[in-house]
């Protein structure tokens, strides 16, 4: 599938991280009315100021950093605060400090929260081409709406293969509490493509789709949360041809599913990446195939020598899935060696190690260059099976004004289908 993949693969690559943008840690000019927070632990927190931020809210900050007047300030919970405010992908600058409360209050410290917004609506481009068929498309995202934390995405592609569009509105704290809520929808028109590793055509057809989803989650620590979402897709398939068409297989013409996906991050900001173990996992019902299937993903992120980074990753899942609903895998972390915009699977595993090296870190961003390696497997209803692997490398851009983590561009060598693949990403986590 070339319009409908490439634009899932960017759509999920954009929202499923936004929670979890990492940042460039730096520290704001001290004033001369202030001294570090470290210099307060065991004292109790009078009250908090917000200082610097030209578009979030007071109270956002607040929220983001997770402390509470009444609480007492220790070191566990002013790193936290930190971490959060640092990974919210909202500030380009972070510094607390603190200060003795004013004479008529009975506890002892005030804790000022000095921040500096980036710029947080973002319009990013896109363009591809293979050869035979040409794609473009703007994707907006605002990031910090109204100074209120929420985030809102749009975007549209089209080209020679149809048009697409989709929509996104996330609030990471629903009615500043603890729950969050994700609502999406989409839709277009085109032809779609589904091609094995070497390069083969499996599968084409003519689609006219819409789609949309709801996901209420919940934050149980910073580390840890869990969604549960509900989707539904409805399609007009035609025109179906190719070696695939010529077997049983069956395309079905709607979707409806209910999953709970959940996530553990305990990475930290570590130079201009991140540092530390995360992982996801999905557990999904169709409605239409009338069976379970299960998703998963883990990353360790070993720190190295100045400031570079080793990185061990681990992909998988099965189960029965509609075609049309196959697991996107063009492009990801570990599956790179793959056609970009043509592949999905129902079942799937992958590793990988890759290695990160910054060349160059200034006062406006950084640039990480990034060798990897990678093998796995895949099955998919219209391609069948095939083994891959192989190595790679890429780069990213990190712009610290602007609140979009890393743009960037691999190319990946596949050795089992003797094939060159360029990837593009688009909003990932660096």
């Amino acid at each position: 599938m070339k319009t409908q993949i490439v634009f899932r693969n960017a759509f999920f690559g954009i929202t499923m991280l936004l929670f979890t943008w990492g940042g460039i840690q730096t520290a704001l000019a001290a004033e001369t009315d202030t001294e570090p927070a470290q210099a307060y632990y065991g004292r109790e927190i009078c009250e908090i100021e917000v200082r610097g931020n030209a578009r979030t809210l007071d109270p956002v900050v607040q929220r983001i950093a997770g402390l509470e007047t009444g609480s007492d300030l220790d070191e566990k919970s002013l790193t936290q605060a930190r971490i959060n405010l640092e990974k919210s992908g909202l500030f380009a600058e972070v510094a607390i400090k603190a200060q003795p409360c004013p004479a008529d209050s009975d506890a002892p410290v005030t804790l000022i929260l000095e921040v500096e917004d980036k710029w947080t609506l973002i319009p990013v481009p896109f363009f591809s081409s293979d050869g035979s068929s040409v794609m473009g498309g703007l994707v907006a995202i605002e990031s910090n709406l109204l100074g209120t934390g929420k985030q809102l995405i749009s975007g549209v592609m089209g080209g020679t293969e149809g048009l697409s569009g989709f929509a996104v509105y996330a609030d990471p704290a629903l009615f500043q509490s603890r729950y969050t809520l994700v609502l999406s929808a989409g839709g277009g028109v085109g032809d779609e493509e589904i091609a094995t590793p070497d390069g083969e055509t499996a599968l084409t057809f003519k689609t006219n789709s819409i789609s949309g989803s709801f996901g209420l989650g919940y934050r149980f620590t910073p580390r840890l949360s869990a969604t549960v979402r509900t989707r539904f897709e409805e399609y007009d398939i035609s025109n179906i041809k190719g070696p695939a068409a010529e077997g049983s297989l069956e395309i079905e013409d709607s979707q409806r599913q209910l999953s709970l996906e959940t996530r553990f991050d305990a990475t930290v900001p570590y130079g201009s990446l991140l540092k530390g173990f995360e992982t996801a996992a999905r557990a999904s019902y169709s409605f239409v195939e009338n069976s379970p299937s299960i998703s998963g993903q883990a990353a360790l992120n070993v720190p190295t020598l100045a400031a570079q980074r080793l990185r061990l990753l681990a992909a998988g899942g099965f189960g029965q899935r509609p075609l049309l609903s196959e697991e996107p895998l063009s492009g990801r972390d570990g599956f790179r060696t793959l056609p970009f915009g043509k592949a999905t699977a129902k079942d799937f595993w992958s590793t990988a190690v890759a290695y990160d090296l910054p060349v160059l870190t200034r006062d406006w961003g950084a640039v990480v260059i990034s060798s990897f390696y990678e093998q796995g497997w895949y099955r998919s209803a219209a391609a069948g099976e095939h083994n891959f692997y192989g190595p790679g490398a890429g780069f990213r851009v990190y712009l610290r004004k602007l609140a979009i983590p890393a743009l960037g561009l691999d190319i990946a060598y596949n050795l089992e289908s003797d094939r060159t693949v360029f990837s593009i990403a688009v909003g990932m986590q660096m």
